[in-house]
């Protein structure tokens, strides 16, 4: 017989080779359709993405050559337009959209502003509407009208960029860095005399907007606060493009909107009264613009969109879509993320697969969508007649290397069936033991899944097995199993320590002397936790984390909000001791376990001094720690960092685990 050839193993920076799509986006006819693709570009140490094009008939192609063409939109059924600076000019400030034809060529520059402008949406009558940054400083309207303006706007930002002044809250974002008080506001763009119009005013922070059919209104999203932005404060409006008048439709004081996309006389929308405090999932709601009233059209409960983690991801895409008179949407049930379809008030399943739909376009009854099956990373499918098929093979490469199979792990724990799931380590043998990696995923309110993960796969060709699970506070079960408000560290906690015995008891081949457990950001929150509440662990690896609520209150891009709102307290004048009893940091003192601080400097999601804390902490009571952390990066560090950054980052966690045996 035929030796069969033995699989390879997944290396440490195998993410390198891996292909990632996103933005699948069908022409307005349906003849063809274009997509993004990614990978790392490990000389430049950084990442390339390109536009490819498939038209009826033809073989799918590269359309750019340039690198850097990340999004992009259809102009018309021949013509691409993409965001982007070709000319490579550090100096120069303008906002570029370059125009390619999809039967190739070069691209050429189709449209130059002197402001920021971030967005742009084509009108059938050849104008724009256009989303741009808006400095209260120099506003829009000031340096449109005035060239010497603009310049001495460039003088402002040069002389001051090595100080920031804070005039509201929160003061930075994640991955944005700090805000200088910017807000985005709504213009209009008139081609024939190449003018930008202000539709929206400084005061508004246009959140996200959608045009009518009729294209006569826009219907948008704001925060008007002027001292503080909060999660709960977007009102919705509407924008009547011949009087320039603006109509507020919703206020935040009687729901909170989340999402909203345009069909017939008005608009579906995400709407929820924070039943659940601030991650309560929403139900769908319908807005007509003619009544000006909304009607409440299905109590879904889940969340629309999609929470399945991996690292592996460049890019993003539709999450929703409305075809004729269905409103289509990815949505994360349990494990997975489905594509679902609300028609008549009716939801029902349309793609329901293990792995999870990414983004999708439609055009009649031909779906496009990225999708994340059968334990690869990312491929272009098509689904017609009930049938998904996979239109590109990218990645099939790996089909020769080990890949563990997740096996599925069901028990009940605290309170509820928790989810769970067991990889076997490269060239498995039931006869030995192997060491075991808990990893816990961040969110909380996100899950794992039966996906392509590589850090995960790494782990399991150094000989490791691999557990990790969907406790309590996780996504995909409706808002009473995600709402952990107040119980952060209790029955989360207790379901993770579940899992990790029952995974032992079912598999006597996993060395309970030798387990090790990391996690990023919840995960991270999860780590610092898991370290003052029991020694079982021979090492831990903790990420992008959270250590102490107090502090946490004031330093996070949502922590504000979120610190008080998750810990379920008043704040830190009212209710401290709660936060403090929710605070890992207060239980440092009992900390025996080695353990691996993670951070980036420019992570304000999870601010690098609530893993400092912790680490300093147990130092001083001379436990074996370290703290790694990284210039330049952020709360993304192991999902787009830099690709060095990538490798650096999980060298590190290996070695800490093997270190200590």
């Amino acid at each position: 017989k035929e030796k069969k050839k033995k699989k390879k193993k997944i290396s440490v920076d195998e993410f390198q080779n891996i292909t990632s799509i996103a933005n699948p986006t069908i022409s307005p006819d349906g003849t063809s359709y274009a997509y993004t693709v990614s990978k790392v570009n490990v000389k430049d140490d950084t990442y390339e993405s390109f536009i490819y094009v498939k038209k009826e008939n033809e073989e799918a192609f590269k359309l750019t050559s340039n690198g850097q063409e990340r999004s992009f939109k259809y102009l018309d059924n021949e013509n691409i337009i993409f965001p982007g600076n070709r000319e490579k000019n550090k100096e120069d400030s303008t906002s570029k959209f370059y125009k390619i034809n999809i039967n190739g060529g070069e691209a050429s520059l189709f449209l130059e502003f002197k402001i920021n402008v971030v967005d742009i949406e084509p009108l059938k009558n050849g104008d724009f509407i256009c989303l741009a940054s808006n400095n209260p400083k120099y506003p829009n309207t000031t340096l449109l009208k005035n060239d010497k303006k603009i310049e001495e706007y460039k003088k402002y930002l040069k002389d001051n960029q090595d100080y920031e002044e804070l005039t509201e809250v929160p003061f930075y974002f994640n991955g944005a860095g700090f805000t200088k008080s910017c807000k985005t506001s709504l213009y209009y763009y008139h081609t024939k005399d190449k003018t930008l119009e202000e539709l929206t005013p400084i005061k508004y922070s246009v959140s996200e907007y959608e045009i009518s059919d009729d294209e006569n209104t826009i219907f948008f999203s704001a925060n008007t606060d002027k001292s503080f932005i909060s999660m709960k404060t977007y009102d919705v409006y509407a924008l009547n493009l011949n009087t320039k008048s603006i109509e507020k439709l919703i206020s935040h004081k009687d729901i909170s909107v989340v999402g909203i996309i345009k069909y017939k006389n008005g608009f579906y929308f995400g709407g929820h009264k924070g039943e659940t405090g601030l991650n309560t999932d929403p139900d769908f709601y319908y807005f007509d613009y003619n009544t000006k009233k909304y009607e409440l059209v299905s109590m879904f409960g889940y969340a629309p969109w999609n929470s399945v983690g991996t690292d592996i991801r460049i890019g993003g895409g539709k999450e929703w879509k409305v075809v004729g008179d269905s409103l289509y949407f990815v949505t994360t049930y349990y494990d997975d993320a489905y594509l679902y379809r609300l028609n008549n008030k009716k939801i029902e399943p349309i793609i329901k697969l293990d792995g999870a739909v990414e983004s999708f376009d439609m055009y009649n009854d031909k779906i496009i969508l990225v999708g994340l099956y059968d334990m690869m990373p990312q491929e272009l499918y098509e689904y017609q007649n009930g049938k998904l098929n996979k239109l590109t093979s990218f990645n099939d490469y790996l089909n020769d290397y080990y890949i563990a199979k997740p096996e599925e792990l069901v028990f009940k724990s605290v309170k509820d069936e928790i989810h769970g799931f067991v990889l076997k380590p490269y060239d498995y043998d039931e006869t030995k033991k192997y060491p075991v990696i808990l990893d816990v995923h961040g969110g909380p309110k996100t899950i794992y899944g039966k996906v392509f993960y590589h850090e995960m796969q790494y782990w399991t060709s150094e000989g490791y097995f691999v557990i990790y699970c969907n406790p309590t506070g996780s996504d995909g079960r409706g808002r009473l199993f995600s709402d952990i408000r107040g119980k952060y560290g209790t029955v989360d906690f207790s379901d993770i320590m579940n899992f990790v015995d029952h995974a032992l008891a079912l598999y006597p081949q996993m060395d309970a002397a030798h387990l090790y457990e990391t996690g990023g950001s919840y995960g991270g929150f999860m780590t610092n936790w898991i370290i003052g509440h029991t020694n079982r662990f021979k090492a831990c690896a903790s990420q992008r984390s959270i250590s102490n609520w107090i502090s946490f209150f004031g330093t996070s891009d949502i922590g504000v909000e979120f610190a008080p709102d998750q810990t379920k307290s008043k704040g830190i004048w009212a209710d401290i001791d709660k936060m403090w009893d929710s605070s890992p940091l207060k239980y440092a003192k009992d900390v025996k376990t080695p353990t691996l601080f993670i951070h980036s400097n420019e992570d304000y999601r999870c601010p690098m001094e609530q893993g400092m804390q912790m680490y300093s902490a147990i130092v001083k009571n001379g436990i074996d720690a370290k703290f790694v952390y990284f210039r330049g990066e952020n709360h993304e560090l192991s999902r787009s960092g830099k690709p060095s950054h990538r490798l650096k980052r999980l060298n590190e966690i290996t070695n800490w685990f093997k270190n200590h045996k």
